[in-house]
């Protein structure tokens, strides 16, 4: 069982002509599934980014949920 605990959010901006990306900061904890006291590792995110191709990323919530699909491919990347 894979535990993902944010520690740390930045929104970003994207102002057109100022912008910054959003990124946030996480402990992944990977765990028994029979017993979530056994813990198999720790992991630690961090500064995962958001990447928007277009540079249409206006919307916080848009900016943050890449950030987080960012920090999955980074952690699927590790395990695998």
């Amino acid at each position: 069982m894979l535990i993902f605990h944010t520690t740390f959010i930045e929104p970003g901006f994207n102002a057109g002509a100022w912008r910054r990306n959003a990124y946030i900061d996480a402990t992944v904890t990977i765990v028994a599934t029979a017993n979530r006291n056994h813990i198999i590792a720790v992991l630690n995110v961090d500064n995962a980014p958001n990447r928007d191709v277009m540079g249409v990323d206006y919307g916080r919530s848009w900016r943050i949920s890449e950030a987080y699909a960012k920090a999955g491919k980074f952690l699927a990347k590790y395990i695998w």
